[in-house]
């Protein structure tokens, strides 16, 4: 069974809506990963998924990204899942809208790079 997400992209700075397999093979073929964890929990009953292993995978060869909002104090790396969820934990379509992320702030390499080494994951 497939549901509505958002997916935020910050190496494309794109956010768009998509369709994914309900579960956890569906949230770990979007988000390129193993292992997910949920950084962010909306009063509207969204959660957004992001890969829990991020920081651990970074490569110093490789380009790095990442986003924040406004109001946060750290920059997630890497690709997030914007998901609905029911009241027995299940995810289920998104109830938000691409709209509602217009304020995202991308980070670029040399930020999250930075952001790496401040924190002792680089």
């Amino acid at each position: 069974m497939k549901i509505k997400a958002i997916l935020i992209d910050p190496e494309h700075k794109r956010i768009k809506e998509v369709q994914i397999e309900r579960g956890l093979k569906g949230l770990y073929d979007i988000l390129d990963c193993n292992m997910v964890e949920t950084p962010i929990h909306y009063g509207n009953g969204d959660a957004m998924y992001s890969n829990e292993e991020a920081w651990l995978e970074v490569d110093p060869k490789d380009q790095i990204f990442g986003f924040e909002f406004p109001d946060w104090d750290y920059p997630i790396l890497g690709k997030s899942l914007i998901v609905g969820t029911n009241d027995e934990g299940e995810d289920i379509d998104c109830k938000s809208t691409v709209n509602d992320f217009k304020n995202i702030i991308w980070r670029d390499n040399a930020f999250m790079r930075h952001t790496g080494i401040k924190i002792g994951m680089i």
